[in-house]
């Protein structure tokens, strides 16, 4: 049986994988960025997992590495991915504010994982707001073109859906955890992870496979109006 922490990292890997393969449709357009961010937080989330599992020990730094590495590409992502000045506005601030809060955590709690928990939660909530912001312009202003054929509204729906998800699971971390509820040998709030982590990364897959498919028709498009030889 596929123990669930594989399953997780499978979803990471693969959206990874398909935004790979498709960067000639990504090129030239803000979710190229997907690229690399994904391949930081595959290395990042394997990295962490070794150090948690194998080696024993606190992951901290690595997770806040991830932590700022999400914070740059939401904040550039929902600068570029719309006109929205007011939507412009909060991500432009929401990168400075996320990064000092960040740093604030790392130095007055000198990494102590436990209190991380707080900046990721805080983190996430503000994710969220962006994401939802997003998601209530696309239903504003694109609904007549089709929300399903926007990348954007799939990495916000994952993102709104994890984030949320994910920070109040830490906010009740240590109710959840003392429900004596296990699936799969893991604890509740693992498995609540991972899955909010599938959600998240199946959107992302399914943004480059739609903004794959968009091209394609743009391209066959173009084709068609060339006049015959």
């Amino acid at each position: 049986m596929v123990k669930i922490p594989d399953f997780y990292l499978f979803f990471e890997f693969a959206s990874f994988f398909i935004a790979v393969a498709n960067y000639k449709y990504l090129r030239g357009t803000v979710l190229v960025w997907l690229i690399p961010f994904l391949g930081i937080v595959c290395i990042g989330e394997s990295a962490s997992r070794y150090q948690t599992h194998v080696l024993r020990q606190y992951s901290t730094l690595i997770n806040y590495a991830i932590a700022v590495c999400e914070t740059i590409f939401y904040g550039y992502l929902y600068y570029r991915l719309n006109s929205n000045r007011a939507i412009k506005k909060m991500a432009l601030w929401f990168v400075p504010v996320s990064l000092l809060m960040y740093l604030f955590f790392m130095v007055k709690f000198q990494m102590r994982p436990y209190y991380m928990f707080y900046s990721l939660i805080v983190n996430g909530f503000l994710i969220t707001i962006l994401a939802l912001s997003y998601l209530y312009y696309l239903f504003k202003n694109e609904y007549r073109t089709g929300l399903f054929r926007q990348p954007g509204f799939w990495i916000s729906f994952g993102a709104s859906i994890f984030y949320s998800g994910v920070s109040v699971a830490f906010a009740f971390v240590s109710a959840i955890q003392g429900i004596p509820i296990k699936m799969f040998g893991h604890s509740l709030v693992a498995v609540i992870t991972w899955f909010f982590c599938a959600v998240l990364y199946t959107s992302f897959s399914i943004a480059v496979l739609v903004q794959r498919s968009n091209q394609k028709a743009r391209m066959q498009k173009a084709a068609d109006q060339l006049p015959p030889e």
